[in-house]
């Protein structure tokens, strides 16, 4: 990487970290540290919003995924807009109208210390597992492609977070998410106009949409009803709806940051923003990895993205190291002739059209083939989260490089920021000070020093478990499972709070844990994993009518 992109890079970083740490000076409480003197203007939540949910994942591995399936994922998010309409008009007057600090400690009001409690453990848990994850991900991929030790990238990423975060609390946060997000949105525009020029150059817009389309890589739609199916419209819409609910509505990373807001028109108005731009955004995330798919259809792919995965002939033993070699000369041949068949497709004239599809169609196959033929021989995992790192290195001029790398970094600091902040907030308000008096909480400068400690000691945590998630490394697949467990629970607990008067306490504790039992049980079915959230939400909601009917319902309003 030229010297041009590492200054860019780097003084990126170093702007992140001043910006944060004296956004933090004129913290005098707790309110201004974990709550941002709750005076953060509409559009700036929104982008903070935007930001903690765009990870360094959305970067890589979305475009990742849009080069290897197209758009269908972005039906995942066609519920979103619903939930934010519906959070904007529930959640949120809710929410300012007992002016928290947490969601757990709305709970606590509403219902009693117990549910406060159990709530909070289970984010506190959730959010443990994940936050190592959200480092080292980001942190394995930028250490695999500039060669650099994997445990000294996962303490720099990390390091860079908790400074400002510390410093400046969720003020800092927020503002630096702002600037983070603007910088996503920029570098992705930037390789999105430089991968499309290339492509229109070569075969116009028309022949760009053929070969994507021909491969099913433009339907963005599955109107398909098996349960099964990950995505699917009905999944999306169904499961979906409950899951952005929940996350959006009940989990204190992005709570936080409707209660930092001026008012309740400032928290609506920033989850409206996120109903209007968050779509567009996954939209354009995945068209982008749609394009590069086409780019490395008419420039040739390598093998394989992964960095390092070309010296694997020289580190195979003696026995394998023929049938590699083998492997990658019938694929040279192979890419060259998809490049090819590509061509004579967008010519094709309307009599020819069928053959040449078919025969593009049968190259792309052994393309396939022969890559996943490669990787089971070198023992590699599949390497989609590199084609878009692949591309920035490799295709882009000097400072849009840097730029994009600015861009994935901006994007991992904004979850791993948001993440530690949330943590703290939660382990200090709904756990260690939940028993001090209002007063005592929001002026006490013991309290406030012992919050900046317990961020240093959060992050300090999470970049320690992210050092050795290697390890631990089939806990990946187990967070998510994890997630859905808590989550429907979760927003089933906060239904029966915004929604049904004569719940209490008892019927939302019992209510939490039947529900995550009901998801675990539906987990070891064929369901989607979307539909867990489903599951766990009507759970809760209808045990806790149940048990809060046979306890005597609701006797005292908070």
């Amino acid at each position: 990487m030229h010297g041009i992109d590492w200054l860019l890079f780097f003084g990126f970083l170093v702007y992140v970290i001043w910006d944060g740490a004296r956004r933090g000076r004129g913290a005098e409480s707790v309110d201004d540290y974990f709550m941002a003197g709750r005076a953060v203007p509409w559009w700036a939540v929104g982008l903070s919003i935007m930001a903690t949910q765009a990870s360094a994942i959305t970067m890589v591995g979305t475009t990742g995924q849009g080069w290897a399936d197209g758009l269908r994922f972005v039906q995942f998010y066609f519920a979103l807009p619903i939930a934010m309409l519906i959070l904007a008009f529930v959640a949120v007057p809710a929410y300012q109208r007992l002016r928290v600090n947490t969601a757990y400690e709305y709970l606590g009001r509403r219902f009693d210390e117990k549910t406060r409690l159990l709530s909070a453990i289970l984010f506190l848990f959730l959010r443990g597992l994940s936050v190592g994850f959200v480092i080292y991900t980001p942190s394995l991929v930028l250490s695999k492609m500039f060669g650099l030790p994997l445990k000294p990238t996962i303490v720099f990423m990390g390091g860079v977070a908790v400074a400002y975060t510390a410093f400046g609390g969720l003020k800092a946060v927020i503002w630096t998410d702002v600037k983070q997000m603007i910088v996503m949105v920029v570098g992705l525009i930037a390789a999105f106009v430089a991968v499309s020029q290339f492509v229109v150059g070569e075969v116009g817009w028309g022949g760009a949409l053929r070969l994507a389309g021909e491969t099913g890589r433009l339907t963005a739609v599955d109107w398909s009803w098996d349960p099964s199916e990950k995505y699917t419209i009905w999944s999306s819409l169904i499961g979906g709806l409950f899951l952005f609910l929940s996350y959006f509505g009940t989990d204190q990373s992005q709570v936080q940051r409707l209660l930092a807001g001026r008012s309740v028109r400032d928290a609506q108005g920033a989850l409206l923003l996120n109903a209007i731009f968050k779509v567009p955004f996954q939209f354009l995330v995945l068209f982008l990895g749609t394009l590069l798919f086409v780019f490395y259809v008419l420039q040739g792919s390598p093998i394989a993205f992964e960095p390092g995965a070309q010296n694997a002939l020289t580190e195979l033993p003696d026995g394998k190291r023929g049938a590699y070699t083998a492997v990658v000369e019938e694929y040279i041949g192979v890419q060259g002739r998809l490049e090819l068949a590509a061509r004579d497709l967008v010519a094709a004239e309307p009599a020819e059209v069928d053959e040449a599809t078919e025969n593009y169609k049968n190259l792309l196959s052994d393309s396939d083939r022969l890559r996943d033929d490669a990787r089971e021989i070198r023992g590699g995992v599949r390497d989609t989260n590199y084609v878009f790192l692949d591309f920035i290195v490799e295709h882009l001029p000097i400072g849009i490089v840097g730029l994009l790398l600015a861009a994935i970094f901006a994007a991992a600091l904004s979850s791993i920021d948001s993440e530690i902040n949330a943590m703290t907030t939660v382990a200090v308000l709904d756990l260690w000070a939940r028993k001090r008096k209002e007063g005592d909480v929001e002026k006490n400068p013991a309290l406030l020093r012992a919050s900046r400690w317990a961020t240093v000691l959060v992050g300090a945590f999470a970049t320690a478990f992210a050092a050795y998630a290697e390890v631990v490394g089939s806990l990946v697949e187990a967070v998510n499972k994890v997630g859905s467990y808590v989550y429907g629970s979760l927003l089933g607990a906060f239904i029966l709070a915004f929604i049904w008067k004569k719940s209490n306490g008892h019927g939302a504790f019992v209510g939490l844990i039947v529900g995550m039992i009901a998801v675990g049980l539906s987990a070891q079915t064929d369901l989607a994993f979307l539909y867990l959230n489903t599951v766990g939400t009507l759970t809760v909601v209808i045990v806790g009518i149940v048990v809060s009917a046979l306890t005597g319902g609701r006797r005292e309003a908070s």
